[in-house]
């Protein structure tokens, strides 16, 4: 598969009470060829949802390798508090869900394998490392599902192009998020943004053109700017469905990214968690 092909298996739909998120497939590369997986989202997509239907693909083995089949199939959690580990920081719209338990039970209770393609903390730079690797003005996708669009007969996101309107090395508002020019609807909560160079492209490290690929996970969508009819500007969480609000709002298609160094931050607590609780030993494979 192609990259971009490879993103499409990316994501995954949420759905809960409330409305339509995106979450996306992330190992924690360990040693001994462990891995840590988990499908990383916004907390405003999870929290005050009693239940979340997940919609994945599903595989076939063959040769001992899964394999994509063009049949999807959907696994709804009835409580996610054992699975579901937020940021602790309240003004990080940031969480995490355990994968392998609902992975285990597509396999164990319905029969069935899933078909995935993740991203891992390889794919993250730091800031001196964005500022040898990444510019303003960069090309960047976003993968989701805006307004609760899909492909639902291929259980497929849609992709959406645009650029970094901010310098990613830097924090936008002496916070750790960023800003990208791109139309962002509710749906798209939770959405993994890229950097995705192909082609001949420019690598300012070396002040030379490159040849092949380069992709860098910049972060998760988690709200955008938008103006009232008086002219106000205000900063809202990109909401999980549209609701019909007194209030005249527009948004101006930017979008604010939770940058990606904050999952870094999260992986942390999260293994620290794995080995001060037993039962999180199931999220090592």
């Amino acid at each position: 598969m192609t990259v971009t092909e490879n993103i499409l298996n990316s994501t995954v739909r949420i759905c809960g009470d409330s409305g339509t998120g995106t979450g996306f497939f992330f190992n924690i590369q360990l040693e001994n060829n462990k891995e840590v997986q988990l499908i990383l989202t916004n907390k405003h997509v999870v929290n005050g949802n009693k239940k979340l239907s997940f919609y994945f693909h599903e595989a076939v083995n063959s040769n001992q390798k899964l394999e994509p089949t063009n049949q999807s199939f959907s696994i709804t959690v009835d409580d996610c508090k054992n699975i579901w580990v937020p940021h602790p920081n309240v003004d990080v719209d940031l969480g995490a869900i355990s994968f392998v338990p609902i992975r285990n039970h597509a396999k164990e209770k319905l029969g069935k394998e899933i078909y995935n393609r993740t991203f891992d903390n390889t794919l993250i730079k730091n800031d001196d490392e964005l500022e040898l690797e990444a510019d303003v003005a960069d090309e960047i996708l976003m993968i989701g599902y805006p307004i609760g669009l899909w492909d639902n007969c291929n259980n497929f996101p849609i992709i959406r192009k645009g650029i970094a309107a901010t310098y990613p090395a830097l924090d936008f508002q002496d916070k750790s998020i960023g800003v990208i020019d791109i139309a962002c609807f509710p749906g798209s909560s939770g959405s993994p943004i890229i950097i995705y160079k192909h082609g001949a492209y420019y690598d300012k490290a070396d002040n030379s053109t490159k040849i092949g690929g380069k992709i860098i996970l910049l972060g998760l969508l988690f709200a955008g700017p938008y103006h009232t009819s008086e002219g106000t500007i205000k900063i809202k969480e990109i909401p999980t469905n549209n609701i019909a609000l007194a209030e005249n709002k527009q948004f101006v298609h930017l979008g604010y990214y939770v940058k990606s160094i904050v999952i870094l931050i999260l992986s942390v607590l999260i293994i620290e968690k794995i080995l001060k609780d037993l039962l999180f030993l199931l999220l090592l494979i």
